[in-house]
């Protein structure tokens, strides 16, 4: 993921999307037919998990799309592993 450039518009906290624990990346799929046709290796954007607070990423049955890796919620979460 292209995280943490000079374009990142962190807050007076360094908090953004690229830092949020809740962010996963959405790759395309070649059987797709219109939206995010293509391979598995290309980026189609990203996705927050946000919505789900028990954090269990295996409950996960949905993500809020969004095409940059950079942006900011009231949810945001540091990634303790950045």
């Amino acid at each position: 993921m292209d995280k943490n450039t000079k374009d990142c518009p962190t807050d007076i906290y360094g908090n953004c999307c690229c830092n949020c624990k809740h962010l996963v990346e959405v790759r395309c799929h070649p059987w797709n037919k219109t939206i995010g046709k293509g391979s598995i290796m290309t980026n189609l954007g990203y996705g927050c998990s946000v919505m789900y607070p028990d954090e269990n990423i295996n409950e996960v049955q949905s993500v809020i799309f969004r095409e940059s890796v950079h942006g900011l919620c009231e949810m945001h979460n540091k990634n303790e592993k950045e």
